[in-house]
């Protein structure tokens, strides 16, 4: 039935790796990605700015200096 069903899946240990760290961790549910809340917020956060340069360097409003 539907309900050991769910039983079931509540117990399943899933390993997953960290998108963001690469620390390994039991992932709760199937769509997790990241190990903790932080490295959500990290990976957000990289994630957008490297949108944001992106975008300004095909607009060509701002210059990568050379090292």
């Amino acid at each position: 039935s539907k309900s050991k069903l769910v039983k079931i899946c509540k117990k399943m240990k899933i390993k997953r790796v960290c998108e963001f760290c690469g620390k390994e961790f039991t992932a709760q549910t199937v769509t997790k990605r990241f190990c903790s809340t932080q490295c959500t917020n990290r990976f957000y956060k990289l994630r957008k700015r490297q949108e944001f340069v992106a975008t300004y360097i095909l607009k060509g409003t701002i210059k990568i200096r050379k090292m």
